[in-house]
């Protein structure tokens, strides 16, 4: 039985644009570590978690994948520290670590989508398009900002495993879901407050 864990560790960069910014993570070392008991490690997702965590902290990496291959099954680990990023606008609905390839700004009709997404390298007055295909960057519930949000109507994300695609709307209600959490935790703070008073 292998008791080794092979790691992979990430860096988080901010690449800024006119129309806005985003923060895509960048390979920076691999390795190899041993376990006694990577059975229970299997067993116990919060055990599991635990220990990437540890680790991920351990190296200064923002982002780190943690692979046990047993017994011909692959079991993975994934686990992103971006608690320091602040002032974005959503995290980028993409929940698996994947190669970005391309992004893609609709600033015109949505009606006129489908043309792009079927051939996304077609030229189109409406679409501007940012390409990262070769610098071997990574997207993983990526934080974003947009800098002009009345000019941009839509993201489309051309990573290399699929195409994601998300509306300002979709961008809207995330501002909403924030303001509203913030709210929650202020009267959250308010009610402890008032407690100790008593």
């Amino acid at each position: 039985m292998s008791n080794k864990i092979f790691i992979e560790l990430y860096k988080l960069y901010e690449y800024s644009f006119p129309e806005f910014s985003v923060y895509l993570y960048k390979f920076f070392k691999n390795f190899e570590l041993e376990y006694s008991d990577v059975d229970k490690l299997i067993e116990d997702d919060d055990l599991f978690l635990s220990w990437v965590i540890s680790i991920c902290s351990s190296k200064d990496a923002d982002l780190i994948k943690a692979e046990i291959k047993l017994n011909g099954v692959t079991y993975n680990a994934l686990y992103s520290n971006i608690k320091n990023v602040q002032n974005y606008d959503l995290y980028l609905p993409i929940p698996q670590l994947t190669k970005v390839k391309r992004i893609h700004l609709l600033h015109g009709d949505i009606s006129t989508l489908d043309k792009p997404i079927i051939d996304l390298n077609t030229q189109n007055s409406n679409v501007t398009s940012y390409d990262f295909s070769n610098e071997d960057l990574y997207i993983f519930s990526s934080p974003i900002k947009l800098i002009n949000k009345s000019y941009i109507k839509a993201i489309i994300i051309e990573s290399q495993n699929h195409i994601t695609f998300i509306t300002i709307n979709d961008i809207k209600r995330e501002e909403k879901s924030k303001k509203a959490m913030k709210r929650k935790k202020k009267r959250t703070r308010k009610r402890k407050k008032k407690s100790k008073i008593r």
